[in-house]
């Protein structure tokens, strides 16, 4: 059986997401009376629980939790069906009609099959690229339909009448059967007689998108023109997806001659190669269409040079927070920034590291018995001279000029574990700086080399040994704090897969590092004399302290945050990101000392959270797609779509695994896209969009120029917003609340959890959130009345019409 009566709610919710259901939670029958408190409530045990209701349906496992936790471990089970799960419900309220339906065509095939309170739930398979509607006595007077943005209710949840929902046809024992053929005329009508595959659009779709478009404003310079322009073929795509590029950029020709000035034909082949990138109506997608972006932002690199040596940077990049940039270590970043090409990133790290070194082993911090330290191992990760790695090294040490401390600890270069550990006996405080750090990984490569196991040691301890040899070597008191700088393709070939999973490489921080700004003959002078004197007195001062602790209210946030540091990834990603909460600890100690005290508070653990998320995205995007032998999900899709091009990402499911989660798959899928490993490509069947995947070609895809470093501080880069329905996602996910501050501004509690994406929407939506505020009160103060189950439908699809009335208003 799927489930057993000792299961808890939870676990059978993940045990249906293990089927690759997307659920949310339904208020349940309590005492006879609907869990949701309204007595006089007209949809007893079957209305939503979450705010956006069956929008909310997910497969997440840290959702789950939520949903079924706490005050709601009780809650019924909701199933969103429809492309969401890709399933088709027949809901028959009369035990005998299924028999004369039949009777009618052929029997029903063996399929999941469940008891209601008043009959039974036939489920389906929903066919490909076909879309079904919700609907009420279509075929029967006693026949629902649940497809497109409905949901059930699953076994084992209470029905009203105090009955359980009951499985006759146990998934977890029985193939969910496809859709009859003779059922599928009945619900969505007959089928149009034109060809079922196209690519070109018809002459009316040509012409009713240069109606709109003469209604469309120009693009004016100066006046935001290349965000009007983008969101303008984002539109386009959207209300009129059969257009091919050619097509596109005929109709929009009228409307180009009209802005001022025109783009030419290469910009607005670029536009629609990025707008393609942003509209994505797969429909197997896990975000549904309800959730597409209403307002679209170019990314604001215009330039379309192709070049090869930049293919490594993608257009995804990690952001750096400003909470990063807090205190002493922001105010020297913030003035050197503006006069070196050096990325802010390899600054701000470089510093915390041979900060760490110098000032010892006397701070400490104990979690549970297990003592941390100051030292680090930072890895700046970028492409050879252009990252301006050894730039940013040159403006620390420079700042520490006047320390003889840190010039004695230095050393360059690593060969052996036996002649590290001869060098700390004499200096047991060593600062390493490896310019070229594939040579150490090479030579842990060779058979009885010791050096990985050495430096695995020195970042937990202070004692390291070599044994296997007549003359042992003991080195104790040691301080070793690592600086490394690599390019990928040189980390990719040095490091073997048992160096990243026997715990070398989750001791390192990986930071991914670029060229911030074009100085062709360097900055001005930077007068650093203030800052130098304030950092070798705090220094001094960090050098004195003992032991540290967390205030309260970073506790706190800390907790808050732990579950999250934890959780596991997946492959080379995982293994190296797997020390998370000890590293937060020892940025966090880091943060406090430059502040000269030993109490941790929010904004030192605030700041050494925003290092770890930029150093857990350069992870992501330095290792999860590494080329290695594993068995991963991303080389499981490319050996699918090489014997099978030009396949959909439901059949590539299936390839793989019935158990596959989506969520994982449109991951892998997006990762692999990025690196130009695969292609996607837009087909129409029935007036309806659908993308097919191959393997890319020789060429692969066309490579963009170098975007502009996100974490350039001048001028600082817009950072990316999210769409609103993300930020309402991320509301409840977090049991956050808006609220208006003070000064006037919408803002959300636990905002130490929000992404600086969150925060820029937020900011730059607040005209609609502030309707939601007062839409909210009002409610609160006049009451609403729950909507029975023929108005929630109703409802449903004329929001679905007022959406695309938006969108095309927009």
């Amino acid at each position: 059986m799927l489930y057993i009566n000792s299961n808890t709610k939870l676990e059978i919710a993940q045990a249906y997401c293990d089927l690759g259901l997307q659920i949310f939670p339904v208020h349940t029958n309590e005492s006879g009376k609907c869990s949701c408190g309204n007595e006089k409530c007209n949809y007893v045990a079957k209305h939503p629980l979450t705010k956006n209701g069956v929008k909310d349906a997910t497969n997440d496992p840290a959702k789950l939790k939520r949903y079924f936790s706490g005050n709601y471990e009780s809650a019924n089970i909701g199933l969103a069906t429809g492309s969401t799960s890709g399933i088709v419900v027949i809901d028959i309220d009369s035990s005998g009609l299924s028999t004369q339906l039949e009777d009618a065509h052929t029997p029903f095939p063996k399929t999941w099959k469940s008891k209601t309170g008043n009959g039974k739930h036939f489920f389906f398979r929903l066919p490909e690229n076909v879309t079904i509607r919700n609907s009420q006595k279509k075929i029967d007077p006693v026949i629902d339909v649940r497809g497109e943005g409905g949901y059930v209710i699953l076994p084992p949840s209470q029905h009203a009448n105090g009955k359980r929902y009951e499985w006759l046809n146990d998934p977890s024992e029985t193939e969910l059967a496809d859709l009859p053929a003779w059922l599928l005329p009945l619900l969505t009508g007959p089928e149009p007689q034109t060809q079922t595959l196209t690519v070109k659009a018809g002459i009316d779709e040509a012409e009713k998108a240069k109606r709109y478009l003469a209604k469309t404003p120009p693009a004016i310079s100066g006046e935001n023109g290349h965000n009007h322009t983008f969101a303008t073929v984002c539109r386009l795509l959207e209300l009129f997806p059969a257009l091919n590029d050619d097509e596109l950029l005929d109709v929009l020709n009228d409307w180009n001659n009209r802005c001022d000035p025109p783009w030419t034909v290469k910009e607005l082949r670029h536009k629609i190669d990025s707008a393609r990138e942003r509209v994505d109506v797969d429909e197997d997608d896990e975000d549904n269409m309800d959730d597409i972006e209403l307002v679209y932002a170019e990314p604001e690199d215009e330039d379309e040079i192709e070049d090869e040596d930049e293919d490594e940077e993608s257009e995804e990049w990690p952001v750096l927070n400003d909470d990063a940039l807090y205190g002493l270590a922001g105010q020297i970043v913030r003035r050197i920034e503006p006069q070196t090409e050096a990325d802010p990133v390899a600054l701000l790290v470089t510093l915390l590291n041979a900060f760490g070194g110098i000032v010892g082993r006397s701070p400490h911090t104990v979690i549970e018995k297990t003592p941390h330290h100051v030292n680090t191992f930072f890895a700046i990760v970028g492409q050879s001279s252009r990252a301006r790695k050894g730039t940013s090294l040159g403006h620390i040490v420079n700042l520490f000029s006047d320390n003889d401390e840190l010039s004695d600890m230095r050393i360059d270069g690593l060969s052996t574990g036996e002649g590290l550990i001869a060098h700390l006996q004499e200096r047991p405080h060593t600062w390493i700086v490896e310019s070229e750090f594939s040579q150490p990984l090479r030579v842990m490569k060779r058979d009885g080399n010791t050096l990985s196991p050495i430096l695995r040691n020195l970042w937990d301890r202070d004692t390291v040994s070599v044994t296997t040899r007549n003359n042992p070597l003991k080195a104790t008191g040691c301080h070793v704090s690592i600086l490394g700088h690599i390019t990928h393709e040189e980390l990719h070939k040095s490091l073997d897969n048992v160096d990243v999973f026997n715990g070398f490489g989750n001791r390192f921080l990986w930071c991914l590092s670029r060229r911030s700004k074009s100085l062709p003959l360097g900055g001005d002078a930077i007068e650093l004399d203030d800052l130098r004197k304030r950092l070798k007195d705090i220094t001094q001062q960090s050098q004195m302290i003992g032991k540290m602790e967390f205030s309260a209210e970073a506790k706190a946030v800390y907790t808050s945050r732990y579950d999250a540091l934890g959780e596991g990834r997946r492959g080379l990603w995982d293994a190296v990101t797997s020390r998370a909460e000890a590293q937060v600890i020892r940025l966090s100690m880091l943060y406090a000392l430059l502040d000269g005290v030993a109490t941790i508070n929010v904004d030192h653990l605030k700041a050494a959270l925003a290092v770890w998320d930029y150093a857990d995205d350069s992870a992501r995007l330095i290792f999860n797609l590494a080329d290695t032998e594993g068995d991963t999900l991303e080389r499981k899709i490319l050996d699918v779509l090489e014997d099978y091009p030009g396949i959909t990402k439901t059949e590539i499911r299936d390839m793989i695994s019935h158990k596959l989660k989506a969520k994982e798959l449109n991951r892998s899928l997006k990762w692999l896209k990025q690196k130009r490993k695969i292609v996607r490509e837009s087909k129409i069947k029935n007036g309806r969009r659908y993308d097919v995947w191959y393997l890319a070609g020789q060429e692969g895809r066309r490579a963009l120029g170098q975007e502009d470093n996100p974490n350039a501080l001048t001028p600082q880069r817009p950072v990316q917003t999210e769409t609103l329905p993300e930020l309402l996602d991320w509301l409840n996910s977090n049991e956050s609340k808006f609220f208006r501050r003070d000064d006037g501004i919408i803002w959300v509690t636990n905002e130490e959890r929000l992404t600086p994406s969150l925060k820029a929407t937020i900011e730059q939506n607040q005209e609609a959130l502030a309707d939601i505020v007062d839409d909210n009160k009002n409610d609160n103060k006049h009451g609403s009345k729950p909507l029975t189950e023929d108005e929630f439908y109703d409802n449903l699809d004329s929001s679905d019409q007022t959406f695309v009335d938006d969108l095309a208003e927009l």
